[in-house]
């Protein structure tokens, strides 16, 4: 739609920023005259700023300079007049030429019904008045290169900076479930004292958060930070299943009630979490499908933890009823 519209990218500009507006305009001017060169070189299409419409007072003020000549409004007039207008219809704006008006100020645009042409480029950054210049079909690089020496000007890619958010939140996310896991399997070990029955307890989870991501990879779901969040909820509400198999007393009597203890307890998660996989809004979606996911998942390899953690019963078991 941005390409359809406009051809600027508001994902990719140019911040200015200085401790009060003329100054970030001064550098915002700074950062325009090192743009021109490169619109000129071909790397870059063009841009939009601030320039136009408010220059800095230091502008205005050559500018306004032109108007100072008192001879400026005659020559004007005469000039009119030979082009067949009639100039004094015109006379109370040429005898105003003469009179140098304050310079403007971006307040005194804001305060207009122009204001819109303003409020886009202007903006408060860490206590500091910024101006932006929005760029159109930049060679980023490029620019990052024109503009380094710059005072107080930065360049500021969108994509970047949230492609560097995600990676970190990532990262930290990642972290948190690796301490979660270390935290389970600790508690669990440090209950049973036994590092078999803290296998069986917590192995089935951690075989099922993967392989609930794995299957929805398979399926084309796009894997985001939520899919890693709900994982970490796979770990802990699966890893119930293992401790209760693991738990369990070691005769074969326990087991049906205690399956049917799981079971009930994984249709009710499903129920809950499935309805959220039904959701349209894709956070929910997310969260729903890798949770529901795992959570089966954790019940159809928990009876795995049975065996891990009374293997000589089991097999003990199976001799007594075959005999």
């Amino acid at each position: 739609m941005r390409a359809q519209v406009s051809r600027v990218d508001g994902a990719r500009l140019v911040v200015a920023r200085g401790p009060d507006v003329e100054a970030a305009l001064r550098r915002g001017e700074a950062a325009a005259a090192r743009l021109d060169r490169l619109v000129a070189e071909g790397g870059l299409a063009g841009y939009r700023s601030l320039r136009g419409v408010v220059p800095s007072r230091e502008v205005q003020a050559r500018a306004l300079a032109h108007l100072a000549d008192p001879t400026l409004p005659a020559r004007l007039a005469a000039a009119l007049a030979a082009e067949g207008i009639r100039a004094e219809r015109l006379a109370p704006g040429l005898a105003a030429l003469g009179e140098a008006p304050a310079p403007l100020t971006v307040d005194d645009v804001l305060a207009s019904p122009l204001a819109d042409l303003v409020r886009p480029f202007r903006t408060t950054l860490d206590g500091e008045e910024a101006v932006l210049i929005y760029l159109v079909d930049a060679d980023l690089p490029r620019v990052e290169a024109a503009l380094g020496d710059v005072e107080g000007v930065d360049v500021f890619d969108q994509r970047a900076w949230l492609a560097r958010g995600q990676a970190q939140v990532r990262g930290r996310a990642l972290r948190v479930v690796g301490c979660g896991v270390a935290a389970i399997l600790l508690l669990v070990l440090w209950r049973h004292r036994r590092p078999r029955a803290a296998l069986a307890a917590v192995a089935p989870a951690l075989l099922a958060a993967g392989a609930a991501l794995g299957l929805l990879a398979l399926l084309g779901e796009a894997l985001h930070l939520m899919h890693l969040v709900a994982a970490l909820l796979v770990l802990c509400l699966g890893v119930d299943y293992g401790v209760f198999l693991a738990e369990r007393p070691p005769d074969d009597d326990a087991l049906p009630a205690t399956l049917l203890a799981t079971s009930l307890s994984c249709a009710t998660t499903l129920l809950a979490f499935g309805l959220l996989a039904l959701s349209t809004a894709p956070v929910l979606r997310a969260v729903g499908l890798t949770v529901g996911t795992g959570v089966l998942a954790s019940l159809v390899l928990a009876p795995a933890a049975a065996a891990l953690a009374h293997p000589r019963h089991a097999s003990g078991g199976r001799s007594a009823r075959g005999e």
